[in-house]
């Protein structure tokens, strides 16, 4: 959603071939801002009037109310920025970079090192300040933690508006370089990364924050040395079959993730 509102705020209609310009910097700034603040302000107020509210939630409940609420936002994207539910995105920055043969571009360089800064931010918070202290109690004991005088809906609100931020820039950066011709479809823009990063919290286990980081990076390499490796075979189609196989078999074999711990109740 926020992806459509950065797109709406820098395009001004609907992607038919004619408005895909070139923009200054300043006005891709600020749509970007625009987008991070549309994402923050409505996750914030979903938490607030809506799963706050919920009699009886619990992690598959909150999983649904979530589930029904991007089915809900489809929609209101796709009627009111577009009948085609599509913009143009352009690249924040353009060029190429050769290095050992390989090409990248300077727009993914970007994104590889603003994912680092982003990270690297976060761990810092979590692990060093008031807020994190709150944020890992409420996370680990919500009840307990509400006793021992941590605001909890604060700090749900807050962590649930930064998660629709961090989302918002995602998808702002990720859009450019993941839709054919530049163009933001509704349907498709996200569902691959959201399931790559479903897939990573599992694997990588949710009792650390390193683990899904490190397996954040190596599903879409294997998925590319998988693609390769059964090119031969003509059947890079099913690449992401084979990919989905190995998570298969990781889990089984690593049921609280590769670098989870397990956990042991006292009773």
């Amino acid at each position: 959603m926020a992806a459509f509102f950065m797109a709406a705020f820098t395009n001004g209609k609907v992607a038919d071939g004619t408005s895909l310009l070139s923009y200054g910097a300043l006005p891709i700034i600020i749509s970007i801002l625009v987008g991070v603040v549309s994402a923050f302000t409505t996750s914030l107020l979903i938490d607030k009037l809506l799963l706050r509210k919920a009699r009886f939630k619990n992690p598959a409940g909150t999983q649904m109310i979530t589930m029904g609420l991007v089915l809900l936002l489809m929609g209101v994207v796709s009627v009111v920025l577009s009948e085609r539910g599509q913009y143009y995105a352009l690249s924040i920055i353009r060029g190429r970079q050769h290095f050992l043969g390989m090409t990248i571009t300077n727009h993914s360089i970007l994104l590889i090192l603003l994912a680092a800064l982003i990270l690297a931010t976060i761990f810092i918070l979590l692990q060093k300040t008031k807020w994190g202290l709150g944020v890992r109690a409420t996370a680990a004991n919500e009840i307990m933690a509400d006793a021992m005088g941590v605001n909890t809906h604060s700090i749900t609100a807050i962590t649930w508006g930064l998660a629709g931020a961090l989302g918002a820039i995602a998808a702002i950066f990720y859009a450019p370089i993941a839709i054919k011709e530049n163009a933001i479809n509704i349907a498709t823009l996200m569902i691959i990364m959201q399931v790559d990063a479903f897939l990573a919290l599992v694997v990588g286990g949710v009792s650390n924050f390193y683990g899904p980081v490190v397996v954040a990076f190596f599903i879409p390499v294997t998925r590319a040395l998988i693609a390769v490796a059964i090119s031969p075979l003509k059947l890079t189609a099913w690449s992401n079959a084979f990919l989905y196989l190995l998570i298969l078999v990781i889990i089984l074999l690593f049921p609280d993730g590769i670098f989870g711990k397990k956990r042991i109740k006292k009773v």
